[in-house]
């Protein structure tokens, strides 16, 4: 699933989704801290 509320980490990291399609497999963390602040890219 997303990132987004699951999964802790610094601004500038990456997050790639086994289970994501088109627009929702690479997230980006560009902002926030602990679990908030992902962008699907």
């Amino acid at each position: 699933g997303p990132p987004e509320n699951a999964v802790a980490a610094n601004v500038g990291s990456l997050y790639l989704r086994t289970d994501g399609g088109a627009g929702s497999t690479l997230y980006a963390k560009e902002t926030g801290d602990g679990k908030t602040g992902w962008v699907a890219k």
